[in-house]
């Protein structure tokens, strides 16, 4: 069940509920609550993204909010929302609230999705390895490598990139990045200087704090010319505030990306964030082509 899968991916990354509590900017009763199957939806998808994890069942949608997702299931199932209501024990304005506007209790969309024929279930989003002190900072899976696209409308911009410091294989001519100089996960990229012009596509773990402050460092203390991050839009987290807010350029992707070879989008938005060379009048009108 979805509680109990969420437990299992918390406990397995090596997280307390005081420390995923943190990430997720929740109360530590709230992410009690959820792992119980209870809480709200907005908690729900705020824990989903500190654990890059996401939620699927038998015949679910992948894109979409929540909300709408289960509002597809009750419709395969050929059940108006009266009956959904009836069957859940909540008003029709309860049903509606949550397929529209993605809001109301985690409860009553278990319910919902259960009643439709569906057990909701929670899975980790991408496999993580070690990388760097200890936390879980790379995707070896093909659907989160950078989508090529981006790379081309980005090279519009900033010319071909000098370094990759989290690349997939240190091979300039097979990274996707294409940068000049590729760091792997064996040359440990955090811990070596950049230089030049650098693209950085983090893993999207615990980490993540880690290459936003390095990214930060090195343009302020010179070694970088400019830093280009392909980060994932989580403006309510701390290192966000403390290293992005009010020192970059931050540029929002419309929608969701699909990464690599991927068919599915990826579960959070994304953003691409520099320090350094002013894109303003160039890289939003690039972007609208993604």
């Amino acid at each position: 069940m979805l509680q109990s899968d969420l437990r299992r991916i918390r406990k397995l990354k090596g997280y307390t509920q005081q420390s995923v509590a943190e990430m997720a900017s929740l109360s530590i009763p709230s992410v009690i609550q959820l792992e119980r199957g209870q809480g709200t939806i907005p908690s729900l998808e705020k824990l989903l993204g500190a654990l890059t994890a996401e939620v699927w069942g038998m015949h679910m949608e992948s894109d979409g909010s929540l909300g709408h997702r289960v509002q597809k299931l009750r419709l395969r199932a050929k059940l108006g929302q009266r009956k959904v209501a009836e069957l859940a024990g909540v008003t029709q304005a309860t049903i509606s609230n949550i397929e529209r506007f993605n809001t109301g209790s985690l409860e009553t969309l278990i319910k919902i999705a259960r009643i439709s024929g569906c057990e909701l279930r929670a899975k980790e989003s991408f496999e993580l390895t070690p990388f760097f002190a200890s936390t879980a900072l790379q995707s070896q899976h093909n659907e989160w490598y950078t989508p090529s696209r981006l790379i081309d409308v980005l090279e519009t911009v900033y010319g071909h990139f000098d370094l990759d410091p989290c690349a997939e294989t240190s091979d300039s001519s097979l990274a996707r990045s294409r940068a000049a100089i590729c760091y792997t996960e064996n040359d440990d990229g955090l811990r070596k200087p950049w230089f030049g012009k650098v693209f950085v596509n983090p893993p999207y773990g615990r980490g993540i704090a880690h290459w936003v402050k390095k990214c930060r460092a090195e343009f302020e203390d010179g070694r970088a010319e400019t830093v280009v991050a392909l980060l994932a839009s989580r403006t309510d987290t701390a290192w966000w505030h403390n290293h992005i807010e009010g020192v970059a350029q931050t540029f929002f992707l419309r929608g969701r990306l699909k990464f690599g070879e991927g068919k599915n989008s990826a579960p959070f938005p994304s953003a691409i964030v520099v320090w350094g060379y002013n894109a303003d009048s160039a890289l939003p009108e690039a972007l609208k082509s993604i």
